[in-house]
């Protein structure tokens, strides 16, 4: 062996050496503040005879053990780690609730390697919308943001469609015909859900009402006991809730022996009403969050958003009582047909205001824009304002 030959082997073994060290080094630094993440994992494709597992991030405003929004995200989670195994390292970030948090949280999640981020709350948006335009080498899936880009992908569930179905199944199993439902905010979005869920009610029975309570906070459970008790005392004997907290249907369960029923809001609920419980309309974000991940595989990015509904495999019914009316059940699996076919629309006119105007002409279906200005509420819907009590919030305080 020549002299130079042998003085090439040695400079290459010097080379390994000084990147194996630098490498433990880099993997064995101290983390970064971001609850619940630690840095992925990036085995070597020539050592393992694998390729590297992809870092996927999910990114969480509240935890999940405290809101049914963020718990059915987590599910998803796992149904993508149980999919496709040691191709994917991933983590959950909770508790990331301010465009301030977002920036650091985001910042550090590039920084450490990951290449896939799911923003689970519009909060995240500005945050998303940077760290994507510094790195085209980042995929961010970013719920209902207001803005997208080549790897910033904006998403949404039509949450009209996932009301109005759990308007029918109220309807189906309605012995007084009021309805009651305990929301957070008068906003464009949950307005057009309380419209849903009553239009859904009426496609069953025209002469249901539903009366709504609004709560002031997606996850306040003193104030939505005290909502829900009010509304029980008014005859409602179908309760849903689009809060994140599981008091609604707590409360319903006590009262089991008045029967009272419930509807869960995008999660399984019999864990907490199993006498209550009348069905699940639950969110399902497995199905795309499996299809984005797969792109991520082939370095696939795409700037089409998109909207996702019941016809998608993104909402489903879980649990439905047999004590639901034929009418109903007839009812229900007709529009499900139809979404599913996608020749069923919701919201579809004739459509008038609880005053009496009309809202939507016969035959029209209110579009994206005419849902997101939403600042009415429909025929047979009242507004019941509670005293500022915590009588009931103090009696099943503790649960």
């Amino acid at each position: 062996m020549s002299c130079s030959l042998r003085r090439f082997r040695v400079a290459m073994v010097a080379v390994v050496v000084m990147a194996s060290t630098l490498w433990c080094a880099h993997t064995h630094a101290a983390p970064s503040a971001v609850p619940l993440a630690p840095t992925p994992t990036k085995p070597s494709a020539i050592t393992t005879g694998r390729p590297e597992p992809v870092p996927i991030a999910f990114v969480y405003r509240d935890a999940v053990a405290e809101s049914a929004w963020t718990l059915s995200h987590e599910l998803a989670r796992k149904a993508v780690e149980a999919e496709f195994g040691s191709r994917v390292s991933t983590i959950a970030v909770e508790r990331v609730a301010t465009a301030s948090d977002a920036d650091r949280v985001f910042r550090d999640l590039v920084n450490r390697g990951f290449k896939v981020i799911f923003a689970t709350d519009p909060v995240h948006s500005d945050a998303a919308a940077k760290v994507a335009a510094a790195d085209y080498d980042i995929k961010i899936e970013q719920l209902m943001g207001s803005q997208s880009l080549i790897n910033l992908r904006v998403y949404e569930i039509r949450h009209f469609e996932q009301a109005y179905l759990a308007g029918i199944i109220a309807a189906g199993n309605s012995t007084t015909r009021k309805l009651g439902f305990v929301a957070p905010y008068a906003s464009p979005e949950a307005m057009a859900e309380v419209n849903a869920f009553a239009l859904g009610a009426q496609s069953v029975n025209k002469r249901i009402s539903t009366q709504v309570v609004w709560v002031g906070s997606r996850s306040n459970p003193a104030a939505e006991i005290k909502a829900a008790e009010a509304l029980i005392n008014r005859g409602v004997d179908v309760l849903i809730a689009t809060t994140d907290s599981g008091a609604v249907a707590q409360v319903a369960e006590r009262h089991r022996k008045r029967k009272i029923g419930l509807i869960g809001w995008h999660v399984d609920r019999r864990a907490l009403a199993a006498h209550a419980h009348l069905a699940s309309v639950v969110l399902d974000w497995a199905p795309f969050y499996k299809t984005a991940v797969r792109e991520s595989f082939a370095y696939m990015c795409t700037k089409t958003d998109t909207s996702r509904g019941y016809g998608d495999g993104a909402i489903k019914i879980v649990a439905l009582s047999k004590a639901t009316s034929r009418v109903a059940k007839a009812r229900l699996e007709s529009v499900q047909t139809g979404l599913s076919a996608g020749e069923y629309q919701v919201p579809k006119g004739p459509i008038r205001s609880n005053v009496g105007s009309e809202i939507l002409t016969a035959s029209s279906v209110g579009d994206e824009a005419w849902r997101k200005s939403m600042n009415f509420l429909v025929r047979g819907v009242t507004v019941l304002s509670i005293a500022n009590t915590n009588t009931a919030a103090q009696r099943w305080g503790k649960n």
